[in-house]
């Protein structure tokens, strides 16, 4: 509790400010352990090695745009690692993207090692069409006990000879930590290079009331955004929901639920 009220008022400064950009998936951080969105960083697919899971991801936006965003995961363990097949929806009958994905982890010793192939297709009603195809590097290091280092390349890809645009070969990159200062307290560190909106570095917590409960904040401080949420995990079953306020899509709430079968 005494790193608690800290943590939590250096998150409050930011609440009374202006947010950024929205930047996607709530509270994904590329050091954490835990899959808990459907494009965390893919070596966290091995956060629950010897277990079948299921994903199931609900996004809406409020504001200029209501925008839903839904996807869906499934993993499955093997003695080669761990494999799992996720399918995303963004958008609405004027504009939508789907997105499908196949993903594959390993744990070796202190590291665990992600790989994840994606294909995204974009459709307007006015005709328009996009294909990309897409591959994610992920790594995560835990030298000690309370320290995770995690390290992502998202969307390496080849360009389009018929590309308006001239795009990166890669239009993400991340690097984060994860540090426990205690055994209900997590802090995370995190910067990200994008195309699109720059560089970000975020910062967040992650506390927990009970050992089953607990709550969430993150502030990014370039642009000063902010979410908030809290999370209850039971047994085989995790329950998170996450609120933020995003500019220019206006406040999104995020519902992730997560269930491991046979635990």
């Amino acid at each position: 509790m005494t790193h608690f009220f800290p943590t939590l008022l250096f998150f409050l400064l930011g609440l009374s400010l202006t947010p950024s950009m929205g930047q996607g998936t709530l509270f994904n951080q590329v050091s954490d352990p835990e899959m808990r969105t459907i494009d965390a960083n893919p070596a966290s697919a091995t956060s629950r090695p010897d277990h079948f899971h299921l994903l199931l991801q609900h996004q809406l936006f409020y504001g200029k745009f209501n925008l839903p965003r839904t996807g869906i995961l499934l993993g499955m363990p093997s003695r080669f690692g761990n494999t799992q097949f996720a399918y995303s929806y963004f958008g609405d009958q004027l504009l939508s993207e789907r997105g499908a994905s196949l993903a594959w982890a390993h744990h070796l010793g202190q590291f665990k090692l992600g790989l994840r192939f994606a294909y995204t297709y974009v459709q307007s009603a006015y005709k328009i069409e996009g294909r990309q195809f897409a591959v994610d590097l992920g790594m995560q290091w835990q030298p000690i006990t309370e320290l995770i280092i995690g390290f992502d390349v998202q969307e390496i890809q080849k360009p389009s000879p018929a590309e308006v645009v001239a795009l990166p070969a890669a239009l993400k990159s991340r690097l984060g930590i994860q540090y426990e200062l205690s055994s209900d307290l997590r802090v995370y560190l995190q910067w990200q290079q994008d195309y699109f909106t720059g560089s970000l570095l975020t910062t967040s917590f992650q506390y927990f009331f009970k050992p089953k409960f607990y709550v969430v904040g993150e502030v990014e401080l370039m642009h000063l955004s902010q979410c908030f949420g809290f999370g209850w995990e039971k047994a085989a079953f995790a329950l998170q929901y996450l609120g933020a306020l995003q500019y220019p899509l206006g406040f999104s709430h995020q519902l992730n639920l997560h269930y491991f079968f046979g635990q």
